[in-house]
């Protein structure tokens, strides 16, 4: 019994041990994103953050205390040079004293009206305290808090003598998350914007006010504002604390750590008036306002350096990294997504995967775990847009990309072959042939085995990235697959797998009539060049069935003028993260804009437009879809499409990896949500399989009775038997 219980005291430890672990890593990781994309200084400085992250690992990881981990943490923060980026301990505020008048003097406690709770308590009291700053000759203000983060609120309810003012300031802000290397960054970027400097003009004669505060309680703006302009005086017990607008971050143990988030554009470099010991603040203030009136300050402009956007570092040579930079990697996914992804309210709790990615990430100590592990703290961000790219594993395990020369498709919960990408190839296999198994693997199995390590924004988006996974592997390598024909029969097909074949599918006939009355577009295969062609082919129509069941050519753009029959002119709402500092209270700033439907100087359609649409219709294949369905009517037909638009974007973690994601939040021109949806069919059809085996295809046959629904003279069509 003794040796059981040792036992279990033993792993009760381990356990405990592993969670402070992990705590004490989540800490950092927090701490250092906030850094990371709200301090000033590391774009304006040459400042290692990642080095300085480093460094931290061991010496939190360890920590077998509150003090040594904020010790460890405070280090770390020591590296961007600024003296206000720091820790701090908790402080109590002193106790509270009564307002009280003597010789012309009001003596007033401000400490009782600081924060929200304080400014509440204020409201309630207003006339009195009104009433007693009138009719006070001076006024001394007591603001020893004790608190780091005191923060008052209503202090201009005080008297101004002088037009003051407070210097502009300037802070980073990211517009959305610029990528990291060259490329389309879809109107992403980084770069200070200034706050402009706050005015308080003179509303009062003949009061002098004089502020006494400890060394603790940062100087509000408008106290600083008051003093510069000659307005008031500063007694200080202590050197006073002119820290410039911070942020908190809440640490374990009851300590904060407070960044830096601005820097003045112009300042005076004085200090307090008075500097005096503690306690003796109220004495020295009577002395200030038996003394001369306080002169003005003259603030010069202060040298700041310009923008300096550096790219991370991608350490592309650590193939298996250390653990320190298998941390990093976790801290850029985390803060990444954290901060910038559009759709964080649709992945769930994404702060509750941040203790999982740090066991993980302390787990894999092969190249191959590493990489598993970043596919498996980026499934969480549930989006087909969601890719990593860089290793053999990551290939391996998503199911590379280069195919067989065939295209398959789920139909009626089969995976059949859909279309020959390449004859010679693939000779012996035809359309309608089922996929039983591929590298002697079962389909099934390989589809669930791969869906592990697949990201998607829904059920659909997941069967498009199946159908193009299936049959992959590396580049050149011969892929075997076991076919069955529909006479039960099978055939092995041996092919070597090319990503070129990829490159067939934009090949075809772009548009036909299927009879005088409707036109056939395919989407997937016209091209910016070809519309005008098209256009004239299909003048005399009075319906268009475009097909969508694909990616377009960048088509929508010069295209939909031509079919704007409604004069809509907003075609999507976009909405991306603005990253910047709080203000005041205000928090998860956004920026959003409505997207206006290009213009077109040439005729337009009148008719009817019909698009056919399924799981293969993506981002810009969608953002095409929503386009003609403000400006056309359009009407879907087939099955919901991926559900994932957005304006990629991209970073690199540690060992090259490459990872995108979707980086604006794109909706329906009236505010409906596209993004994990997809375009919902007005009229839902499927394929089938005997459809298929038949030449087929049973959307597009849909879509042409649909259309002949509105034809003021039908024609007859007849559909392939």
């Amino acid at each position: 019994m003794r040796v059981r219980s040792l036992f279990l005291l033993s792993l009760l430890f381990a356990f405990s041990a592993a969670a402070d672990e992990t705590a004490n890593l989540c800490e950092l990781i927090r701490l250092w994103t906030a850094v990371r994309y709200y301090q000033p200084y590391l774009y304006d400085r040459d400042i290692d953050w990642d080095a300085a992250f480093v460094a931290a690992v061991p010496k939190v990881r360890y920590a077998q205390s509150d003090a040594e981990r904020t010790e460890a943490l405070r280090a770390m923060l020591a590296v961007t040079g600024d003296a206000i980026t720091s820790t701090r301990a908790a402080y109590a505020a002193p106790t509270e004293n009564a307002a009280r008048t003597a010789d012309g003097v009001l003596y007033l406690d401000f400490r009782q009206f600081e924060g929200f709770e304080g400014a509440m308590r204020l409201s309630d009291r207003e006339e009195e305290v009104a009433k007693q700053i009138e009719d006070a000759k001076s006024i001394v203000v007591d603001m020893r808090t004790g608190k780091p983060d005191a923060e008052f609120f209503v202090l201009e309810e005080l008297p101004v003598v002088r037009d003051s003012s407070q210097p502009a300031q300037r802070q980073i802000m990211h517009s959305g998350y610029r990528p990291q290397d060259d490329g389309s960054s879809r109107g992403y970027y980084t770069a200070f914007f200034t706050v402009p400097k706050k005015t308080w003009t003179k509303t009062t004669d003949g009061k002098r006010l004089v502020f006494v505060i400890d060394n603790v309680t940062p100087v509000p703006p408008f106290v600083r504002a008051l003093q510069e302009s000659g307005a008031a005086q500063i007694v200080s017990e202590g050197r006073m604390n002119l820290a410039p607008p911070q942020m908190a971050v809440k640490l374990m143990g009851g300590y904060t750590a407070w960044i830096r988030i601005a820097e003045p554009l112009e300042a005076w470099d004085g200090g307090a008036d008075v500097e005096v010991a503690p306690g003796e603040g109220f004495d020295a203030a009577k002395k200030r306002l038996r003394g001369p009136e306080p002169q003005a300050h003259a603030r010069k402009p202060v040298p700041l350096p310009e923008l300096n956007w550096r790219r991370d570092e991608r350490y592309a040579d650590m193939k298996s990294p250390a653990v320190e930079y298998r941390l990093l990697a976790a801290a850029r996914m985390w803060g990444i997504i954290s901060e910038f992804y559009p759709y964080i309210d649709l992945i769930g709790d994404w702060d509750a995967v941040l203790p999982k990615a740090v066991r993980w990430m302390l787990e894999a100590q092969t190249e191959e775990a590493y990489d598993a592990a970043v596919i498996k703290i980026m499934r969480n961000v549930a989006d087909t847009h969601t890719n990593i790219l860089g290793t053999p594993t990551i290939l391996r395990l998503t199911g590379g990309r280069s195919p067989m020369p065939i295209e398959v498709k789920q139909v009626e919960h089969r995976w059949i072959v859909t279309r020959i990408l390449d004859e010679q190839a693939a000779y012996g296999a035809t359309v309608g042939d089922e996929l039983l198994s591929i590298d002697g693997e079962p389909v099934a199995h390989r589809a669930e085995r791969l869906s592990e390590w697949l990201t998607a924004s829904s059920p659909a988006g997941l069967r498009y990235r199946l159908a193009l996974r299936l049959t992959a592997g590396d580049e050149g390598s011969t892929g075997v697959a076991l076919l069955e024909k529909s006479d039960g029969t099978r055939r092995e097909l041996r092919a070597p797998r090319k990503r070129s074949y990829y490159t067939t599918l934009g090949k075809g006939e772009a548009w036909r009539l299927i009879t005088p009355e409707i036109g056939y577009v395919d989407l997937r295969v016209l091209t910016v060049s070809q519309i005008d062609a098209m256009m004239e082919a299909m003048r005399n129509t009075q319906a268009i069935v475009f097909d969508m069941r694909g990616y377009p050519n960048g088509v929508a753009t010069p295209m939909i003028g031509r079919f704007n029959k409604r004069n809509a002119k907003i075609g999507a709402i976009f909405r991306r993260r603005l990253v910047q500092a709080p203000i005041g209270n205000e928090t998860n700033f956004s920026i959003e804009f409505r997207q206006e439907l290009p213009t077109s100087e040439k005729w337009k359609y009148a008719g009817e437009t019909f698009m056919l649409v399924d799981e293969q219709a993506i981002s810009q294949a969608e953002h095409t879809a929503i386009w003609m369905k403000v400006a056309s009517g359009t009407k879907f037909v087939g099955t919901p499409t991926a559900g994932a638009d957005g304006d990629v974007t991209w970073f690199y973690l540690p060992g090259g990896l490459r990872v995108s994601f979707t980086g604006h939040d794109v909706r329906h021109a009236d505010g409906r949500q596209l993004q994990r949806v997809g375009i919902e069919p007005d009229l839902k059809v499927a394929p089938t399989v005997a459809g298929i085996r038949a030449g087929r295809d049973e959307v597009l046959e849909a879509a042409i009775a649909l259309a002949t629904q509105t034809l003021r003279k039908p024609a007859p069509y007849h559909p392939k038997s």
